[in-house]
């Protein structure tokens, strides 16, 4: 992308690289697909959380929309960069995880996963590790919070006394 293009020219292109229409997105995010196309054209200015918002709704880092600082095409086609916005926005985003639509898989399911890449970071095999990190990445940021649930403790692992009644 180009260093000169506006906060709505990078979000046009993102949106339609993630194939969305405005209104798709809008309501991701919760305004109207006229705001986005304000957004898009320039009438209108994001405000920081809204690009956060955006950002996260099309599930790329917000630098992609920002361009600071600049990374590069939003999408590579190649194996190892390809999946790097996406890491990126995991990393950013891990105190606030995705929802998952599935429960995360058991921790023995998740640590042979990541046993194997592992293996395949030691074999220098960068491309087929990218695709597994995204999903092992957003997996494991759920799972201190179900054991939490689960075993009624906090984050800090350790258990609460139950309270009196």
């Amino acid at each position: 992308m180009s260093e000169n293009l506006t906060l709505g020219d990078r979000l046009r292109t993102a949106r339609r690289t993630r194939k969305l229409s405005a209104a798709q997105l809008a309501q991701k995010v919760a305004v109207s697909p006229s705001y986005v196309q304000k957004l898009e054209s320039g009438a209108r200015k994001a405000s920081p959380s809204l690009v956060l918002a955006l950002a996260k709704a099309l599930r790329f880092g917000p630098e992609v929309l920002t361009g600071q600082p600049y990374y590069g095409e939003p999408e590579a086609e190649d194996g190892v960069h390809a999946v790097i916005p996406e890491l990126r926005r995991l990393l950013l985003c891990y105190d606030t995880p995705d929802d998952l639509e599935i429960a995360p898989r058991a921790l023995p399911v998740l640590a042979s996963e990541v046993d194997q890449v592992a293996a395949l970071r030691r074999d220098a095999r960068y491309a087929p590790m990218g695709p597994l990190l995204p999903p092992i990445i957003t997996e494991m940021t759920h799972v201190p919070s179900t054991a939490a649930t689960v075993t009624g403790t906090g984050r800090s692992g350790i258990s609460r006394a139950p309270t009196a009644p």
